[in-house]
């Protein structure tokens, strides 16, 4: 059983997650939110893009501080390359469509429960290509 910790003021990820495959916590308060990954450290935590919209990659990088064991993964609808990229960087382990969260919830899950990242081949390019630049820039 994978532990759950949805994060989303407008319930659209809980209900199509499977209840035999992981036990699931839903919270539409980003601090209480917060506290509770904090306390309990889940397996993995979800996050809706719009319960922080344009700050959702600095509240990722406080989600890793604060449950550090925790595997994060963003939910967003159309999300530009850049800021998918910004969330990744900020310790997001993976990014799915909302419009695609019914087909793909469950794979999802045991994909970065396994210790996989969930995000296409052209993600991993770009993510890679931003990793040279940071080496390119510090070295």
């Amino acid at each position: 059983m994978i532990d759950v910790l949805i994060i989303d003021k407008e319930n659209t990820i809980a209900p199509a997650i499977d209840a035999g495959e992981a036990s699931v916590l839903v919270y539409d308060d980003e601090i209480r939110a917060l506290h509770a990954a904090e306390a309990m450290r889940p397996d993995i935590v979800v996050l809706n893009y719009t319960v922080r919209e344009q700050d959702t990659a600095a509240f990722i990088a406080l989600l890793t501080r604060a449950s550090k064991r925790s595997k994060i993964v963003l939910i967003a609808e159309n999300l530009t390359d850049e800021a998918v990229i910004e969330c990744l960087m900020a310790g997001a382990k993976g990014y799915l469509q909302l419009s695609e969260v019914d087909k793909f919830i469950n794979k999802l899950l045991q994909a970065v429960q396994a210790g996989e990242a969930w995000i296409t081949r052209r993600m991993v390019a770009m993510l890679l290509d931003k990793l040279r630049s940071h080496a390119v820039c510090s070295g």
